[in-house]
C-alpha cells in the first residue's frame, strides 16, 4: 500500500479538476442545441445516414431549417483549427440531409396528456416548441398576430424551404393555430402554461 501525503494528495486532485476525460466536447458545449457531435461524425462515417439523421433532427427540430441558418459556432473553438482547420459539422449536417433517403418524422402512438399549453408567437421558436410539446400529445395552442406562420424566417430563407420543412415536421402531429391573433394580456389565457416567443423585438 502507498500512503500518499497530505501535499501529493492535494497537487492530484488539482490536476483532476482540469482532466477532461469526461468533459462535453467544445463543439458540443458551443452548440445552441447541444448536439452530439462525436457520435453524429461516427455514424457518418459508418455510412449510417438515417440513424445520424434521427439524431440531428432529434437534437434540432427543424433539421432544413436549422442547417440553412446556422452559423456554425462549433468551428469557433474546435481543437482542429490549431494544427489545419476546424472540422466543417455545417457541411456535414447538409450531406446528412442530402444522403438520407427517408427523412419523414416517426410517428409515435402516445396517448394524449393531460395539460393545455398556449404559445404566442408563431417563429421558429415558437413552433419549435410547439413542435417539442405535440410530439409529446399535449394540447397545444400557438397564436400569432400577423397572417402566416415562419417569423423572421421570412428574411433568411426562401418560403418553400422553411415551409415545407415546418410542414414535414408536423405531418403526426396536431395543434390549434391562431393566425392574425395578438395576445396583449396573458391573464386573460386559461392555459396550464404559458410560453412567450415574440421574437427580439
Amino acid at each position: 500500500n502507498i500512503l500518499l501525503s497530505e501535499e501529493t494528495m492535494k497537487e492530484y486532485l488539482d490536476n483532476f479538476k482540469n482532466c477532461l476525460q469526461k468533459e462535453v466536447p467544445f463543439c458540443q458545449a458551443e452548440c445552441p442545441f447541444h448536439i452530439d457531435e462525436l457520435e453524429f461524425i461516427e455514424m457518418l462515417r459508418r455510412g449510417s445516414f438515417k440513424a445520424a439523421y434521427k439524431n440531428y433532427r432529434n437534437a434540432v427540430g427543424f433539421p432544413v431549417i436549422v442547417s440553412e441558418i446556422c452559423h456554425a459556432p462549433c468551428a469557433s473553438v474546435c481543437p482542429w483549427s490549431y494544427t489545419d482547420k476546424a472540422i466543417d459539422l455545417h457541411l456535414l449536417e447538409k450531406a446528412c440531409l442530402a444522403y438520407t433517403r427517408n427523412t419523414e418524422p416517426a410517428d409515435y402512438n402516445l396517448p394524449k396528456k393531460d395539460g393545455s399549453i398556449a404559445i404566442i408567437g408563431a417563429g421558429i421558436s415558437g413552433l419549435a416548441c410547439a413542435l417539442r410539446l405535440a410530439t409529446k400529445k399535449y394540447d397545444v395552442t400557438v397564436y400569432e398576430k400577423s397572417g402566416r406562420i415562419g417569423g423572421h424566417l421570412w428574411e433568411k430563407m426562401e418560403p418553400e424551404l422553411f415551409l415545407a420543412d415546418i410542414e414535414r415536421q408536423f405531418m403526426h402531429e396536431t395543434y390549434d393555430l391562431q393566425l392574425n391573433t395578438e395576445i396583449s394580456r396573458l391573464d386573460n389565457l386559461d392555459f396550464d402554461a404559458i410560453y412567450v416567443a415574440t421574437g427580439a423585438k
